[in-house]
């Protein structure tokens, strides 16, 4: 009867020491996973950046070309309206 304790006792510490191997390497897989997945939205949020970055400049850019276009509309509003 020992014997038979024994030998089960055995079996489970066997299928426990199993168990606790897969979970140890699924535990791993996702830890990778994770750091991959990290590592990813570090460079999209680096991508955003820079693409706010640009947009502003962007804008910049446009608010300027604007801004010379509407001179130049006054000047020629101002030509039209004087009279030769």
């Amino acid at each position: 009867m020992q014997m038979e304790k024994l030998d089960l006792l055995e079996k489970r510490l066997g299928l426990f020491a199993a168990r606790f191997t897969e979970l140890k390497e699924e535990n791993l897989r996702l830890r990778r996973r994770l750091d991959e997945q990290t590592a990813r939205m570090r460079e999209m949020e680096a991508e955003v950046g820079l693409s706010r970055h640009e947009r502003e400049r962007f804008r910049d850019r446009l608010d300027r070309i604007i801004g010379v276009v509407e001179q130049l509309e006054l000047m020629q509003e101002e030509e039209a309206g004087e009279p030769e």
